[in-house]
């Protein structure tokens, strides 16, 4: 059986403080833009299957502010949760891993109902093991994703938003046998488009 090395960080911490504080700024300054325009807020719930799941997805729950950038982009503001459990191959070490993103993402909307495009985020996991005395951990890794969706109206201010992301990201160390896990996922989402 491998065992795993303890990894060291190899980017050190005021790299993860520059990179939330200029997501901060960056959020408040799109924020500070939108007052001007029509904004969103968008809860929603969807499904997610990483590369360590069988054949079911796990529940995915986020909330969104999204408002109008410039003539045909907007830009979206998300907070989620999901959490995944994985076993080693003899079933005797289980690990649960808790992950909440926050995510900004440019997305580009050539007519009002379709939009897609790109973002990046800072993903906060807790790792929790069982059946096996290693402390729980907590991880921070930087991502990107790529995705789009569909926006229709089903009301004047409301509307149903149907969204699909990919994520990508570095692997996440584990003391399970099989070594660091593949955290990289599909989302699929809908939620409910609160105009204002």
């Amino acid at each position: 059986m491998d065992t795993l090395e303890p990894t060291e960080r190899k980017i050190p911490d005021i790299v993860y403080r520059a990179a939330i504080g200029a997501l901060i700024l960056f959020v408040g300054l799109l924020v500070g833009i939108s007052t001007a325009h029509a904004v969103e807020l968008v809860p929603s719930i969807g499904i997610t299957r990483t590369s360590t799941d069988n054949a079911e997805g796990k529940t995915f729950y986020g909330f969104a502010f999204r408002g109008n950038l410039f003539p045909m982009f907007k830009h979206e503001t998300a907070i989620g949760y999901h959490s995944e459990e994985v076993t080693d191959p003899t079933g005797t070490i289980s690990l649960k891993m808790n992950t909440v993103p926050m995510t900004e993402s440019i997305w580009f909307a050539p007519i009002p109902l379709v939009y897609a495009g790109v973002g990046v985020g800072m993903y906060f996991s807790s790792l929790t093991y069982e059946n096996v005395p290693v402390p729980d951990s907590q991880e921070r890794k930087f991502g990107y994703h790529i995705g789009g969706g569909l926006n229709f109206p089903i009301a004047p201010m409301i509307g149903v938003d149907l969204q699909s992301r990919y994520v990508f990201m570095d692997e996440v160390p584990t003391s399970l046998p099989q070594g660091n896990l593949d955290p990289e996922f599909w989302s699929t989402s809908v939620g409910i488009a609160i105009k204002f």
